[in-house]
This record gives structure tokens, sequence and C-alpha cells, in this order.
């Protein structure tokens, strides 16, 4: 009864955080800010003896998933109220409309040049074309971690939008005219690029994506509204939830909580760190973070772990690139990048490392194979990387 009361009462209150009634409903950025609210935050913030707190305020603390931390610390949320700022008038491109659809045609073009040089340079491998070999460890693995038609479709037209926004930033094959601003700052591309409305252009480049794939709606149908009453989730991620159908749906890019930071701002991975070094190798860090020693824990059990691999492969979970005809991508060369495809990024073998040698019997240098996610942003800017 409490509980009916109380549902009733909030759908009757026009000034509860919750509704949307204008002029009085927050923004989704101030409901997000909200709900970040904890108790442990607000004791915080209104006492002057108290400097740490365990996060779950309500249970005992202890020192595995509710150790005390600083009130100062991130762990606990605490609410920007920059989001309840008056926000200025936004800024758009300032690109023509033929000036874009020229663009995105150039990007097309260059897309198609950079498959078929990707087609040539796999074939020219010959017999030792890893997708020739039959019974390989490394071509059984890339058949099981092969993306769907639906994933392959969605990565061309990455393809383009990724060459589009290259030549937007370049000016390449655009007139003095048609370049943007060179005031515009790198910060300011990233926000306005993925603002720009490019869906009236899709179907100018079907002519590259070829007729042979069935279309995302055909096979993903996305049906409102959402049948609350189904007893199991959909296989696709679609009303999963309610209120956000499209939030965790299968074959959509990810979803940031931070945008990503690219080396060149857009596309290419990061190899220095913010005070200017090189970065090191994600071999080093796994070598040096995961030392082979039989550890247990007083209250975990290797189940833990178990399941959190299956919740960060049911959130994070993407499809490895692929060469043109889905071709498998044979990144294991150190200089792949240059002989193989743009999307390898092998990981360098050190001297010293404890299991592989870091030179090949020829003197070359040994690399483990590792290619990019697959290609996944419908808008123009920062690459991203479809869900599964």
């Amino acid at each position: 009864l409490i509980i009916f009361n109380f549902a009733k009462i909030r759908r009757g209150d026009r000034f509860w955080y919750e509704n949307f009634f204008v002029p009085t409903a927050f923004t989704l950025e101030q409901l997000g800010e909200i709900r970040k609210t904890t108790l442990a935050r607000i004791i915080c913030d209104n006492s002057d003896d108290i400097l740490q707190i365990q996060p779950n305020v309500f249970i005992i603390a202890d020192i595995y998933t509710n150790f005390p931390v600083r009130c100062n610390s991130t762990i606990i949320d605490t609410i920007d109220l920059t989001k309840w700022t008056d926000q200025e008038p936004r800024l758009k491109l300032p690109i023509t409309t033929a000036t874009l659809e020229k663009a995105i045609l150039l990007g097309a073009k260059h897309a198609k040049y950079l498959n078929e040089i990707e087609a040539n340079r796999i074939n020219a491998h010959g017999d030792r074309n890893i997708n020739r070999i039959r019974n390989s460890a490394f071509r059984e693995h890339s058949i099981l971690m092969a993306p769907k038609n639906i994933s392959l479709e969605i990565s061309r037209r990455a393809e383009i939008l990724r060459e589009t926004t290259k030549i937007l930033l370049t000016g390449d094959g655009l007139s003095e005219e048609e370049r943007l601003p060179l005031e515009l700052d790198l910060p300011t591309l990233q926000r306005l690029l993925p603002e720009t409305d490019v869906s009236q252009f899709i179907g100018s480049i079907t002519n590259f994506l070829g007729d042979e794939n069935p279309s995302v709606e055909e096979c993903l149908p996305q049906p409102l509204p959402c049948d609350h009453t189904t007893k199991y989730r959909t296989f696709s991620g679609w009303c999963n939830n309610l209120k956000f159908p499209h939030y965790g749906n299968a074959f959509a890019p990810m979803r940031r909580l931070l945008n990503p930071i690219y080396e060149d701002g857009f596309d290419s991975p990061r190899i220095l760190g913010v005070d200017g070094r090189k970065l090191p190798s994600a071999r080093r860090i796994s070598n040096v973070m995961h030392a082979e020693v039989p550890a247990f824990h007083s209250k975990y059990t290797h189940m833990l772990m178990q399941m959190g691999q299956l919740i960060d492969h049911d959130f994070a979970h993407s499809p490895v690139s692929r060469g043109p005809g889905n071709t498998i991508l044979d990144c294991s060369r150190c200089d792949s990048p240059e002989t193989v495809s743009i999307h390898c990024f092998p990981i360098p073998i050190e001297s010293g490392d404890p299991y592989f040698p870091h030179l090949h019997d020829n003197g070359e240098p040994r690399c483990i194979s590792f290619a990019r996610s697959l290609l996944g942003q419908l808008t123009l800017g920062y690459r991203n990387q479809i869900c599964l």
C-alpha cells in the first residue's frame, strides 16, 4: 500500500525530479548528475569531522568491496553543477551541403582505393597467406571471432566516414573556399564533427557497399513501444532497457563515458603519454602486472574472474577488423601496418621477455599479431567500435 501510494504521489508531483513537464523538467545530463547522488556523498559534504566513509553506508565496512575511502576520492561521485549553467548557442560546423557531399564522395573513393591495396597485399603473400593455411590455430581462432555480415556492412560505411573526416581535417581534394577555417582547434572539431548530419548522403555511397548485404532493419527489427511483459531478454539487446531501448543494442556504436584519446585526435592509437614520452607496450604491461604465481584469496574464488570475463564481454565485446572480402588479417609481422593493413597494430616483443624470443631465426624483430577492432562509427569524427 505504501509503495502504491508513493507511486501515485510521484506521478502527480510535477516538480518530482524525474518528471518531464516543461519548463521544470531536467535535461538527461542533469538527471544523470542527480542519479549519481549517494548517502556517502551527502554525509561527506555535510559533516566537518568525517574524512572517510564506506561507499555503501548501510552495509558494514569490510576490506574488500566496501572498504572506507576518503571523502575527496573520486570513488564517491560528486554532482557536476555546471550542467545547470545557462547554455551558450551551440556552434555548427561551418560547411556547406555541397562541400560535405563532395567530401563524402572523395572519402568513398579513397576507402575503395585502400581496400584494393589491402587485397593486393594479402594476395601477394601466396602460400604464406594465413587464409590458405588449414588447421592453423591462428586461423581457427580468427574464424571463431569472425564478425557478422551486419558488422561488416556497418564497418564499410564507417570506413567512408573515417576517410571523409580525414579529408575535412586535411583539406585534401577541397578548394581553398571549401576547407574548414584554420582557427578551429582540435577539441572544437572533436565536438562538432560527430554532430554533423550525414544521413542524407548515405544513399550516395551504396554503390561502394554493394547490394549483397541485407539491411540492418531486416535482420534486427526494433519494434516500439517495448513489450514490458516479455519474459526473456531480446537476443539483440533491443528493449532490454525499457526507458532507453537502444542502450546496449547489438551492432550499435559503443557508448562511452569519456571521449577516446587518439594520437591524432580521431583515429591513430596512442603511442605517447601525457608527458610526451613513449608509452610502454601492452606486452610489457602484461608481463609486469600478471606474474604467474599461485595466489589464493581468503574470500573470492576463481569464479569471480570468470564472472568478470562474462560481464566484460557482455559490455565491451567488439569484432576484430577483417580485410577485403572478409579475409583474415595476419598482423604478426612488425611491419604489417605498411605491408598488410592499416588496421594492423602488432605488439613488439622486447628483449628479456619471459616467454617469447624478441627476434626470429632470421634476425627480424618478433611481434604478437594484433588487429584493431572493427570500425563502427556512424558519424563523422573519432573512430568508434561496434557493440556485440
